[in-house]
C-alpha cells in the first residue's frame, strides 16, 4: 500500500467493525433497529447449520439483525442473510453448491482450493450474487471473504482475509463493495480509490482489470 489507508480495515476486528458500521447499514435499510439476535435464536440457527457457525458471525449476529432483501437494487450494496433464513447455509452438497453457485462452475474458478473449500452463504446482492465466509482455500486464511459477481471476469471474487476485515472496508467505502460496481472508483477520492485498488489486487493478484486501473490511478 501506497498511501496507509488500508489501515482502515486491515487488522480490524468483528467487534471493532461492527462498532462502526452498525448505524450505517440501519441507515442503508441493511438491518433493523433490533440490537442483536438471542442466544437461543442463534443457537437454533447452529442446530438447521448441522455444526456451530463460525465465531465471527456468531459476533455479528450478537449486535446487528440483517433483512433478508436488499431495500434497493443499487449496485455495489451487499446484504447479510439473517441467521433464521435458509439461504444462511453450507454448501456441502454437491448438488446445493451447484445450484447455489449458479454463476460459475468449479472447474472455471481461478481460485486454488474452491473446488474442496467449506462454504457457507452469509450475504447476498440485489442482482443474485452471493457472499461467502470460506475455509480451505488454498494459502488463504480460514474465514476468507468471496464473492460470486455473475457480470464480471474476475469470478468469484476475493474481499478479505476475514468478516471484520471485509465490514470494516465496507463501512470505510460508505457501504459500498467497488469490487462489484468499479465504475464508482472514478467518483471517489483518488486516494481512496488507489487504496482499494492495491487491496483487491492483493487479494486477486490475477485480476486485469484491476492491474489497467492501478495504472491509471498511478499516472493520473
Amino acid at each position: 500500500m501506497t498511501n496507509g489507508l488500508e489501515s482502515a480495515w486491515r487488522g480490524v476486528s468483528i467487534e471493532q467493525a461492527v462498532d462502526r458500521c452498525a448505524d450505517g447499514l440501519v441507515m442503508r435499510g441493511l438491518a433493523t433497529e433490533t440490537h442483536g439476535y438471542s442466544a437461543a435464536v442463534l443457537s437454533a440457527a447452529d442446530r438447521r447449520l448441522g455444526r456451530p457457525m463460525p465465531a465471527e458471525l456468531r459476533a455479528f449476529y450478537s449486535r446487528i439483525n440483517p433483512v433478508s432483501e436488499c431495500p434497493d437494487p443499487e449496485y455495489g450494496l451487499v446484504g447479510f442473510q439473517p441467521p433464521d433464513d435458509d439461504d444462511l447455509t453450507w454448501l456441502d452438497d454437491p448438488m446445493v453448491r451447484e445450484n447455489k453457485l449458479w454463476v460459475m462452475q468449479d472447474e472455471a474458478c481461478w481460485i486454488d482450493g474452491w473446488a474442496d473449500a467449506k462454504l457457507l452463504i452469509i450475504g447476498y446482492t440485489p442482482f443474485g450474487d452471493i457472499l461467502l465466509w470460506a475455509d480451505g482455500l488454498t494459502n488463504r486464511p480460514t474465514g476468507t471473504i468471496v464473492l460470486t459477481d455473475h457480470e464480471s471476469d474476475d469470478n468469484p471474487i476475493i474481499l478479505a482475509d476475514s468478516l471484520g476485515e471485509w465490514i470494516a472496508r465496507y463501512d470505510a467505502f460508505g457501504l459500498t463493495e467497488f469490487a462489484i460496481a468499479p465504475a464508482g472508483l472514478d467518483d471517489i477520492d483518488q486516494k481512496m480509490a488507489l487504496a482499494f485498488v492495491e487491496d483487491y489486487l492483493r487479494l486477486n493478484p490475477r485480476s486485469e482489470w484491476a492491474k489497467q486501473k492501478l495504472r491509471a490511478l498511478e499516472n493520473g
